[in-house]
């Protein structure tokens, strides 16, 4: 029973796994393991970062999908950080209000 998204929307963003651990055992779950089906944001972002560390051998999610998948193919433009030109790209989402929606940065690159 793990918060959907973590505190502050990130735990696994510039960190180390063993320090997202450490920072996820720090929290209360939200019902007893095993009694209420649920999905974690950050708790898969932190499985992925940790799959790609074990299995891979690399520091992260992000990273494996670069090295493995985005290069290989020739994909420059795709990646998982925000940089100033990857801002400048992003399409904007708008509210059935007609009013543009704001960018909901997870943190789990």
């Amino acid at each position: 029973g793990r918060e959907r998204a973590g505190p502050s929307g990130c735990l696994v963003r510039n960190r180390t796994n063993d320090e997202a651990l450490s920072l996820m055992r720090r929290r209360f779950l939200k019902w007893p393991p095993g009694t209420h089906p649920a999905y974690s944001n950050w708790a898969f972002g932190l499985l992925g970062n940790l799959l790609a560390e074990e299995t891979l051998g690399t520091p992260s999610f992000s990273d494996a999908v670069t090295l493995r998948i985005a290069q290989p193919l020739g994909l420059q433009a795709t990646g998982m950080n925000y940089t100033d030109s990857v801002w400048e790209k992003l399409a904007v989402g708008y509210l059935a209000s007609g009013v543009a929606a704001p960018f909901s940065d997870l943190g789990y690159a």
